[in-house]
């Protein structure tokens, strides 16, 4: 345990791109960083009406069963 927290602690503060690195970096600008919230803001919509209908389907399916 305490070497992922050595680990952790002693990479998280690297802002250059690693070839072992996983995921995105943090935006270097405002500018980027307002472009990455939109994505999320534009995706988030999508992502839960198809949350909503998937929990309606199912709701649908358990009371009236084929």
């Amino acid at each position: 345990m305490i070497v992922l927290k050595w680990l952790f602690l002693t990479i998280s503060p690297c802002d250059a791109a690693e070839p072992w690195q996983l995921g995105s970096q943090d935006a270097a600008t405002p500018i980027m960083q307002g472009i990455i919230d939109l994505h999320h803001d534009i995706f988030f919509l999508p992502h839960s009406d198809f949350g909503f209908r998937i929990m309606d389907l199912g709701s649908r399916f358990m009371a009236f069963p084929l």
